[in-house]
């Protein structure tokens, strides 16, 4: 278990985060994080399990991603700031390409969430996703909004809209059994990456479309950016409860892969043994 905690020289942002590696390889994790407080910047990183690379793709994606955010203005307005998000990604897997190319490294998901135009409000936050790692959103009293959309078949596909799958991917979050929808069950059970940094979309491998969004997080509202090995074996509504359980950013992340990893080693319809990374992220006082 890694854990730590930490804050901004403004003390505008506190973090936290924890991390465990699949049970069935406990002495590796293809989970990276990342964390650069001074410009607002974090992420998650999964490792597609079955390029082998040990987290090299999502090491290398951590590592170029803060390098080159590191040169962007700090005074960007949230469009502009949306627009490097989706730059950078796009740059980023074009370098991991190359390496799965020349077999150096393999493929990452990426979660990516950027803080800008700083206000007494709070803060406009950029998020970009590739993949199927998550951000989510926690109200300041009560409440959970998952804010992006996992890259998989259902999207691939094409036949339903955005609205349509986002409350499909709720629903599934939701489940502790065998769901009578077969769109849930095919959500949940076999949801295979459409797209990851490193290949593309199924129609088109060496592209892939980042998915953009612009959030205004309030002053004590709260962000958490999770892998999958965190979504799938907890349930949105344990996620909340566990993100409301401490006040301390770090015991969180703790809590949420603690909780996470019991249950990957139970026998439960949500069981799912996997790396797990939860980095939860709390907006103060501008």
């Amino acid at each position: 278990m890694t854990t730590r905690a930490d804050r901004d020289p403004s003390e505008r942002i506190l973090f936290g985060i924890a991390s465990f590696p699949n049970s069935r390889h406990p002495d590796y994790s293809d989970d990276r994080s990342l964390a650069e407080p001074t410009i607002g910047l974090f992420g998650v990183f999964d490792g597609v399990s079955q390029f082998h690379d040990k987290g090299k793709a999502a090491e290398k994606a951590a590592q170029l991603i803060a390098e080159k955010f590191a040169l962007v203005d700090l005074g960007l307005s949230s469009n502009d700031t949306a627009k490097e998000m989706e730059r950078i990604l796009q740059e980023v897997h074009s370098i991991i390409i190359e390496g799965l190319d020349k077999r150096d490294c393999g493929a990452t998901t990426a979660s990516v969430v950027k803080f800008c135009e700083v206000s007494k409000g709070g803060h406009l936050v950029v998020v970009g996703n590739v993949g199927d790692s998550r951000v989510y959103k926690l109200k300041k009293d009560n409440g959970i909004e998952c804010l992006t959309l996992d890259d998989g078949i259902l999207r691939a596909e094409g036949i339903l809209g955005v609205q349509e799958m986002m409350k499909i991917q709720d629903r599934a979050g939701r489940i502790t059994s065998k769901p009578k929808d077969s769109n849930i069950e095919r959500f949940y059970k076999y949801n295979e990456l459409s797209q990851a940094l490193g290949f593309g979309d199924w129609n088109a491998p060496r592209r892939i479309t980042p998915r953009i969004h612009q959030v205004a997080l309030e002053t004590e509202e709260s962000l958490l950016i999770t892998s999958d090995g965190i979504h799938s074996n907890l349930t949105t509504n344990e996620i909340e409860m566990y993100c409301r359980s401490h006040k301390n950013p770090d015991k969180i992340a703790h809590e949420l892969v603690t909780r996470a990893y019991a249950i990957s080693k139970r026998r439960r319809y949500r069981s799912h043994p996997d790396d797990m990374t939860a980095l939860f992220i709390r907006c103060g006082a501008a």
